[in-house]
């Protein structure tokens, strides 16, 4: 008797788990494409810029990459709940952020940089 009602708890207590940490191991991709607006209004692929991402609905810290020649960055893995704060930087232009962002929205952010210190 205690097989006959053991294994087939064991075996749904293991579906369970396992969906469980499939569940909470979901994450996004965040894209984006900075560009630099130069002072005689060209716009040119921002390469080489900061790209900062803050998680704001917990403390855990910042990630950090550069875009490629073509301005473009991405974070392959950041969980899929949650708000974040993109903030850009580069040697001769104005920081510029995104607050809000949703990596749910499966979007490419756009951010254009100023000239500036």
């Amino acid at each position: 008797m205690f097989r006959k009602y053991f294994l087939p708890l064991l075996a749904s207590i293991a579906l369970i788990a396992s969906i469980s940490i499939v569940g909470f191991a979901q994450s996004a991709q965040l894209r984006g494409h900075v560009t630099l607006k130069q002072a005689d209004g060209t716009v040119v692929p921002a390469a080489g810029a900061v790209v900062d991402v803050y998680r704001t609905d917990i403390t855990t810290g910042k990630i950090s990459t550069k875009t490629d020649k073509k301005g473009d960055f991405i974070y392959a893995a950041l969980p899929y709940v949650g708000e974040y704060i993109v903030s850009v930087s580069m040697p001769g232009a104005q920081s510029s952020y995104l607050h809000g962002v949703n990596v749910k929205s499966e979007r490419i952010y756009e951010i254009e940089l100023t000239p500036g210190d």
